[in-house]
Parts: C-alpha cells; structure tokens; sequence
C-alpha cells in the first residue's frame, strides 16, 4: 500500500519568549524558610502575566536571567522553583551572582561557591527534559585555576525554528570585596572564566557548530556589558580586555550581522541600547528586576525575521 502522505509541514511559524530577570526570593531574611512575602508575590505575578500571552500566542519559552535566589539558599532555590513551575510554558533559568555563595544566619559566605551544584540539582531537568527545539546541557563540573575550587558552570545552547540562544554563564566565582556595603552573592563583576572547560572557550566551540541557515544568535545572560555610569562595568561586568575578548569571539566565528545581541538583567532597569561603539547593531536589553515591578519582556519574531521587544502588559 501507499504511506500515507499526512499533514503537509507548515513551515516555520511566529513565535515569541518572554524573559524576566532578578527575582530574588529570600531577600531581607538571615535565613529563608518559605515564607510569602512580596518577592514572591511579584514573581507569581510575573508568572501569570507569562501564561497570559501564552494563552493569546505561540509563546514558545521563557528566560529567566539570575539572580533567582537572594543568598543561594536551597530553601530559596526551591521557592522559587515552586513558583516557576507554574509556568505554562517551557522556561530555561540561567544563575546570577547572588545564586552562587550561599549565606545563611548572618554568619558570611559559605567556604566554597556551592550555589551552582544547588541549581543544577534544582533545576537540570528543565534542561535535560527540555520539550522544545533542541538543547545542549553540558553541566560541566571543571577546576577553576584561577580560584583553586570546582566549578560547576550553567551553560547552555537552545536552537528553535533557525534562532540560536546561548545561555552563559559568566559569574565571578569570587566573595564580593568588603568594601562592599552588601555581602551577599559572588562579586557582583563577570568573569570570561576563560580556562579549559570554561564559559568562553565553550561558547567559541559552540559557534563554530551554529548551523549555516540560522537566522540569528541571541545570547542571554545574567550580565550586561554595558552598564550605567553609577554602576562601572569593572565591578559589575567585563573589564575592557575582556570585552574585547567577548567581541572578539563572536566575530572570528561569524560576520556580526548572524548576531542580534543579549538579555539581561543585573542591574536592576529598563535598559535597551547599543553594546559596542563601533557596532551599534548588537543590542542590549535589560529587564527590571522582577523584586522590585513583575516586569515581563516579551519578543516577538516573525516568520520574516522581524524581532519586536515590548513590556507584556
């Protein structure tokens, strides 16, 4: 007999993700044990204004971009996890600095950065189990020369319908400075980690593989590498080498124009402008953070290539 032929292939089709950043859930507490407060308020808001879109439009996923927990307690990790998981869509979390060092009673950080292990654990089947597109979890667990100590670093690839999103992992491994007026998180700047079995070498072998017809590359990350006058990029992102060296990597594996730019958060605004001086096409977009206004950003890419950013309503 015939096979039978069944549904002709539609084709790609528009879709959209949503990203929200900084949730922090513990903040304000020595030591978290699941209590509701306005952290949590404000993400199950932000968690309901996703499913809202997601019930008017092909919503295909959603970022999440750091900064889930306040200190990295597990009593946070799974708050927040609990919220999260009301999402009725697929959601990729990413760490921030303040997921790495685990604070607890007042009493400082803990003696090794254990908050990526805690997030792994919490979090590694969104990854492994992941229902759309095709992803790349690698959980790698490598020796940090720079800092003596194990590293479990939170990268990750998502290909969907020609796009390429690079999830990065770029926090310091290191306390933050006392001169500080906070302690808790790692040190607030990022890091290239550029070492065997790092953030940067991983990200350079993974774009030589991005596929020859892809439409283009977002990366998202907990940092942005432009920031605020208030806020210098060397305590809070790249220091100038090594944003050259960012650049560079992109740009000796593609012309710039497969690259559309990076979602952040970190700094805690509304931000969207240019990265780079002398290529003003590789945009940065900050979401607020979600502790402070629910905020939800919402892209929208057209079967035409089109890519329209809003606040959900």
């Amino acid at each position: 007999g015939e096979l039978d032929a069944g549904e002709p292939d539609a084709g790609p089709q528009p879709f959209s993700f949503a990203v929200i950043a900084d949730v922090h859930i513990g903040k304000g507490y020595d030591s978290y044990s699941g209590q509701e407060d306005e952290s949590t308020g404000r993400a199950r808001v932000a968690v309901a204004k996703i499913n809202q879109v997601a019930r008017t439009e092909n919503l295909a996923f959603a970022f999440i971009v750091g900064d889930l927990t306040d200190s990295a307690e597990e009593t946070e990790f799974a708050k927040a996890n609990e919220i999260l998981r009301d999402l009725e869509v697929q959601w990729f979390p990413l760490m921030g600095n303040h997921d790495v060092w685990l604070h607890t009673d007042g009493e400082g950080a803990s003696e090794a950065p254990t908050g990526d292990a805690t997030f792994a654990q919490t979090f590694g089947d969104l990854f492994r189990d992941a229902t759309v597109g095709e992803v790349v979890y690698p959980d790698q667990t490598v020796l940090n020369p720079e800092r003596e100590t194990y590293v479990r670093f939170q990268n990750f690839e998502l290909r969907y319908q020609g796009y390429v999103f690079f999830g990065l992992d770029w926090n310091s491994r290191k306390t933050p400075p006392a001169t500080l007026f906070w302690s808790r998180g790692a040190s607030p700047e990022a890091d290239l980690h550029n070492f065997a079995g790092g953030t940067l070498p991983w990200l350079r072998e993974r774009l030589t593989g991005v596929p020859l017809d892809t439409q283009k590359v977002f990366f998202i990350q907990h940092h942005g590498i432009k920031t605020p006058i208030y806020s210098p990029e060397v305590y809070y992102s790249f220091d100038e080498v090594e944003r050259d060296r960012y650049k560079a990597a992109l740009l000796n594996a593609w012309d710039r124009e497969l690259y559309w730019g990076l979602f952040a958060g970190h700094i805690h605004r509304r931000w969207e402008g240019p990265v780079f001086d002398d290529w003003p096409e590789f945009i940065q977009m900050e979401t607020a953070a979600c502790q402070v206004s629910s905020e939800v950003t919402l892209v929208r890419v057209g079967v035409d290539g089109t890519i329209e950013v809003l606040v959900a309503p």
